[in-house]
């Protein structure tokens, strides 16, 4: 029993996790997760935070874009990451194009699978809603500058057209990725983007775009068709990434 304001946290036991925990609640409630400092992979150093508001299931969608980051100080490269794909509900399917080498049926609502570190692009489609989660490799696993950081992927059916978002100028190097339908005209603070790459034959292109730190950190992204975005950061041994907007509409189940 909660009042307004109130906050339950939970913790687990050390090596615990609740990936595939569904929260639910007789009123309306915020839920975050996130790790207090994890490696990825596990083996690899060095750890970091995680941290990343949860969309509700009620906006959860049937199809995402998974694309990776750009390494730095080679942004000409793209950094690995490890993927979980996670079933609201039980018996659901999942198909990948390109394929990856994973479990494709999730038995129970909660259950995930995990791709193992990957620069991979891929489209990942379900025949009932799922959650994406990718996840930065650290520093020690050679895939340029910064540490462990979460993403919580936004489903193509929440793509926007236009994004208001900011990246702090004291990073050393920020970015902004954008997923768009084949043939949109977009741009970047005004500038339009050149340099999209085919994502195999999903229909979208992918362009990395790095941010100026000369402003104040406020940034725009505005397409003729709707487009999906995360931004992301690094410095030494650091780094952030988070959704730039979504539409978070309620898609029924």
């Amino acid at each position: 029993m909660l009042n307004e304001g109130d906050v339950l946290q939970l913790i687990t036991a050390t090596g615990g996790e609740f990936t595939g925990s569904i929260v639910s609640a007789d009123k309306p409630v915020q839920v975050m997760g996130g790790h207090e400092c994890t490696n990825v992979p596990l083996d690899i150093v060095a750890c970091d935070h995680l941290e990343e508001s949860m969309f509700p299931i009620e906006t959860l969608a049937t199809e995402y874009i998974v694309v990776p980051p750009v390494q730095v100080p080679n942004d000409a490269a793209e950094k690995a990451v490890i993927v979980r794909v996670v079933a609201s509900e039980a018996n659901t399917t999942l198909t990948f194009d390109p394929d990856q080498p994973v479990n494709k049926l999730l038995a129970n609502a909660g259950d995930f699978v995990e791709i193992p570190p990957t620069t991979a692009k891929f489209v990942v489609k379900a025949d009932k809603k799922i959650l994406v989660a990718e996840y930065m490799v650290g520093q020690g696993a050679n895939f340029g500058t910064s540490d462990p950081a979460m993403l919580i992927a936004v489903p193509s059916a929440q793509y926007r057209s236009s994004y208001l978002f900011y990246a702090q100028t004291a990073w050393q190097a920020n970015y902004v990725d954008i997923v768009a339908p084949a043939g949109a005209n977009v741009t970047v603070d005004g500038a339009p983007v050149g340099n999209f790459v085919a994502i195999g034959a999903s229909g979208f292109s992918l362009a990395h775009v790095k941010l100026s730190n000369a402003g104040d950190g406020s940034h725009t992204v505005v397409g003729d068709q709707k487009v999906g975005i995360s931004v992301s950061g690094v410095v030494d041994y650091g780094s952030y990434w988070y959704p730039g907007g979504l539409d978070l509409d309620v898609i029924p189940q």
